[in-house]
């Protein structure tokens, strides 16, 4: 009896253990992948932040540039400026203008290439990503961009389009609420509207991958794993709550 209870009193011992250091061994990962998710969505929202401001100054280069062109069409190749030069006769303040625009728009080119700002504003959000690998590689994890089909960069458009005109919408409607009789029923709507249409959550843009070398296939797993099922419980959390406040 005694050979009895001790060889059940270790193998409880033995279950008791192993439960534990099961436990020990699943609070780590998850605390780690709960880290890693922070980190990826930090690098995320930073990533974005970079370009969209590579796309306004882009956007403000391209419009400069434009401008040079016309500037030089209107001073070298308009009509007005080719019957001068072939008259030899000046033509006027408008040809003076042009001129004077033209070298404006020059010397903003040369300040804004002189001064950093075309390596602030472009040179670094399009870098961003080789930067950030650098100070990620001691952690043994890779800052990716995530591929996107074409139907989901449709998606995408539809969406970030949708979602404008709904905000317009919503600010006029502010402004004539006073002459709209249902008019908390159509803001609630909105609202409910502009939150459904709004951004994808979740490893859309970028996502943080694991090394190979450094982890095994499992791990890897697991992590892409909780990823999944955090932002599936966050976009449902999200639907949930405009749902509950209308």
């Amino acid at each position: 009896m005694s050979e009895n209870s001790s060889s059940h009193s270790t193998t409880g011992k033995k279950i008791n253990r192993s439960s534990v250091r099961s436990t020990n061994e699943i609070a780590p990962a998850s605390m780690i992948f709960r880290n890693l998710l922070i980190v990826e969505d930090d690098l995320r929202r930073q990533w974005r932040s970079q370009q969209q401001l590579r796309k306004k100054f882009t956007g403000f280069l391209i419009c400069i540039i434009l401008l040079m062109v016309y500037c030089v069409w209107n001073i070298f190749f308009s009509t007005d400026s080719v019957e001068s030069i072939k008259n030899k006769r000046s033509n006027g303040n408008s040809h003076f203008f042009w001129r004077y625009l033209l070298i404006s728009l020059l010397i903003t080119m040369i300040l804004f290439r002189l001064s950093g700002e075309y390596k602030r504003t472009i040179t670094e959000p399009r870098r961003f990503l080789t930067q950030s690998n650098k100070g990620l590689r001691q952690f043994n994890v890779r800052l990716v961009r995530v591929p996107r089909s074409q139907a989901q960069r449709a998606s995408d458009i539809i969406r970030l389009i949708s979602n404008k005109l709904i905000h317009i919408t919503n600010c006029i409607l502010v402004v004539v609420r006073i002459f709209l009789p249902y008019y908390n029923n159509i803001k609630e709507w909105l609202e409910k509207a502009e939150i459904n249409t709004s951004r994808r959550v979740g490893a859309v843009d970028v996502k943080l991958v694991l090394n190979p070398r450094s982890f095994g296939a499992e791990v890897r797993e697991g992590w892409e794993i909780y990823r999944d099922e955090f932002w599936a419980r966050e976009g449902a959390r999200r639907r949930q709550g405009t749902t509950t406040t209308t």
